[in-house]
């Protein structure tokens, strides 16, 4: 995986977390240390998604601190525009799931067993690290499991899946719940670590199992409950190309022109030529046709 494509996976999930009200105004983002763990990229991938973010006035960013998000987040709005979206991708997410749990324990069951004595001193300062008010731990924890098949493929497909159903999704919800659900996340991973350092893999393998379907029972229970948004939506599908990177400049030119229109542009206004968008934002006049479409 390349630094350019995680840039891009980096910028549209702090994006996202952004726009659906996860960060709220004023707050501060994750330390770039937080985030070169979360994506497994230097401290410069970082900057550079970060820096974007402020060309684009989400953030903030002086030396020495945190990115201050200075988007004006509107809670309600926020809420109601991610349940829109919760909606729209509702049958992918359950469906990919589903996937998931015959993929992921055994998966991250053959990278425990290749965990060396570093590794697992690694994921006890992870783990010593988790808490109730913070997921990105949890994240570089089976990340840094997974790390240890050294297949980038299977990298590659646990940041999409990931991102894709946005864990952080449990923040919209109540805080006793998510105060619950994130303790029982980390006593479960104290379980993982102990079962691993005992070579214990017929238990392990049981606790990852388990943990899965605790996992997609929240998912399942959160999708449930949401009401068909007005005017209906249409669904959005999951695709495995966060790391491809012409898909990814198709979107962020599309994010671009999203906030041109939300910005500049009123009802029945036109968008500039496409020769000229192509010409302002230096890509080609196919990245245009496409990112309009």
């Amino acid at each position: 995986m390349d630094d350019l494509n995680l840039y891009n996976m980096a910028y549209k999930h702090l994006f996202n977390c952004i726009h659906f009200g996860l960060y709220p105004t004023g707050s501060s983002l994750p330390t770039v240390p937080e985030l070169c763990k979360t994506f497994n990229v230097s401290s410069s991938t970082i900057h550079n998604a970060l820096r974007l973010l402020q060309e684009d006035h989400y953030v903030s960013l002086s030396q020495g601190r945190s990115a201050i998000v200075t988007y004006d987040v509107n809670e309600e709005e926020c809420r109601t525009e991610y349940r829109t979206y919760s909606y729209a991708t509702k049958d992918a997410l359950l469906d990919l799931c589903d996937a998931m749990l015959i993929i992921w324990p055994e998966v991250m069951l053959q990278g425990l067993k290749l965990c060396t004595d570093d590794d697992l001193e690694k994921l006890t300062e992870i783990f010593q690290r988790m808490s109730p008010c913070n997921e990105y731990p949890f994240f570089d924890f089976f990340f840094h499991i997974l790390k240890g098949l050294g297949n980038p493929l299977f990298l590659n497909l646990y940041l999409s899946t990931t991102f894709f159903g946005h864990s952080t999704i449990m923040r919209l919800r109540d805080k006793a719940y998510i105060y619950g659900y994130m303790t029982f996340l980390k006593r479960e991973t104290a379980q993982i670590l102990a079962l691993c350092k005992a070579s214990d893999y017929g238990h392990l393998k049981d606790l990852l199992v388990r943990l899965y379907q605790k996992h997609i029972e929240g998912i399942h229970q959160y999708h449930d409950s949401l009401p068909p948004p007005e005017p209906p939506v249409k669904p959005i599908p999951y695709e495995w190309n966060y790391f491809s990177e012409r898909p990814l400049v198709n979107f962020n030119l599309a994010m671009k022109l999203l906030r041109q229109i939300y910005s500049l542009l009123g009802n029945q206004e036109y968008l500039p030529s496409f020769s000229t968008l192509a010409k302002q934002y230096s890509v080609p006049f196919i990245t245009v046709r496409r990112a309009v479409k």
